[in-house]
């Protein structure tokens, strides 16, 4: 019997694409089961008011909603209200989720036409939750550009009592407003939004998202603005840091020597660091050494986060083109050296044209017994595997912290299975 293994990521995208195809296939069917006077009567209500192509229909009870690529159109009681995208002033979006498994979720979402005509949809709809998502892509497709062309060259956005400029962010009908250069983030899911102050555990503001008029709007402009401030100066702070300067995020810095936590109390080298990822809430740490987080902060512990980010992807893309360099510069060497007869060493490990041997020749293993030499991860990090013909268990396991050159390694026994090296 063969067995065929699956990664988790790979069975959930399976699932994902065998739902996806099951709703179009429902899709398809009900569309197919509608009389051809009712699709006809549809195509036409779709070209009458310039909707373009017909994508989907929603229902409940008489009230049908025609989705289409250039706006939607409402039917009900043989009335029709359509409203193109390009007509749409505004979304608004009501949404409560139970946060659990009795399945109350509601949804409401409102389009105010640019003559003041709003349609609204709601739970009583089939799929409403689909129907908000699409509305809401299209209505921010439509409108983003504008409204940030209008932020950028300095004028205010205005998303209800919440105001932007190119550098000031306002809340409360303009009560309290806060720069960009001591903005954190936003954070916003389908209810409320939270924007925080650099440094500062709480939000500096709160705020339902029921109440914000086009809040995915608002997002994408304040995460533009903030991302331009960043590009602004980031070449002055890789200046400094190339120069030998600490960069200080609150409890974490970067110097060229690596990454320090709570001001030197703990130290790791970037050798050892595998990625530095910010995430809206907080900040980790993955090492070669560990599967798992090295380390995770608290947003508002690593403050100017954004930057934080920008930093650490300018460092480790530095770093991988000198490891490539590096490997391009000894590899030949190290091949004519092995082919010659010369043993390899990398730490633990040490190849030769006879087989792979560890511990200074402890353990030995001929090339026509291996099966594989490969990195894999596992609860404690990244090891170095060696496989034997005919084992159903590894023949040696080595902990990445044992391997010495590690890159020139996995470039080494790359050239070794492709048969470059014989």
């Amino acid at each position: 019997m063969i067995m065929i293994y699956l990664s988790p990521l790979v069975i959930i995208g399976l699932v994902i694409a065998i739902a996806l195809f099951a709703g179009a296939r429902r899709e398809r069917a009900r569309l197919a089961s509608m009389s051809p006077e009712q699709q006809w009567q549809d195509q036409q209500i779709a070209a009458t008011y310039q909707m373009g192509s017909m994508q989907r229909i929603y229902e409940a009870g008489k009230l049908r909603v025609l989705l289409c690529s250039e706006g939607v159109v409402t039917l009900k009681k043989g009335q029709a209200e359509a409203i193109r995208w390009d007509q749409v002033e505004a979304l608004w979006k009501d949404v409560s989720l139970s946060h659990g498994s009795d399945s109350s979720d509601t949804y409401q979402y409102t389009l105010v036409r640019n003559d003041g005509v709003k349609l609204e949809y709601s739970n009583k709809i089939t799929d409403i939750e689909l129907l908000g998502r699409k509305i809401e892509q299209e209505v921010t497709r439509h409108l983003l550009p504008a409204a940030l062309a209008a932020a950028t060259a300095g004028h205010n956005v205005v998303f209800g009592d919440i105001t932007v400029s190119t550098h000031t962010i306002s809340a409360e009908a303009g009560r309290k407003t806060l720069p960009f250069s001591e903005l954190e983030h936003i954070a916003m899911d389908e209810e409320v939004l939270d924007i925080y102050r650099k440094g500062e555990k709480r939000a500096w503001h709160h705020q339902q998202v029921s109440q914000i008029p086009n809040p995915a709007i608002l997002q994408e402009i304040v995460d533009h603005l903030q991302q331009e401030e960043v590009r602004r100066e980031l070449p002055q702070v890789i200046a400094a840091y190339t120069t030998g300067t600490p960069i200080v995020f609150g409890d974490l810095s970067l110097s060229l020597q690596g990454v320090e936590i709570d001001q030197g109390k703990e130290r790791v080298p970037w050798s050892e660091i595998k990625s530095i990822d910010v995430k809206e809430q907080e900040v980790s740490i993955r090492l070669w050494s560990k599967l798992l987080y090295w380390k995770t902060l608290p947003r508002w512990m690593t403050p100017n986060a954004a930057m934080l980010k920008e930093l650490a992807a300018h460092i480790m893309q530095v770093r991988l083109r000198a490891t490539q360099a590096h490997i391009d510069d000894q590899l030949p060497q190290v091949i004519a050296s092995y082919t010659a007869g010369i043993p390899i060493n990398f730490g633990r490990i040490t190849l030769s044209t006879q087989g792979v041997s560890i511990d200074q020749g402890k353990k030995f293993l001929p090339w026509h017994e291996v099966k594989r030499i490969r990195i894999e991860a596992f609860i404690g990090g990244e090891q170095v595997v060696v496989g034997k013909k005919g084992w159903i268990i590894s023949w040696q396991v080595l902990p990445m912290a044992d391997i010495s050159n590690i890159d020139l390694l996995k470039a080494f026994v790359a050239r070794m299975q492709s048969g470059i090296i014989v």
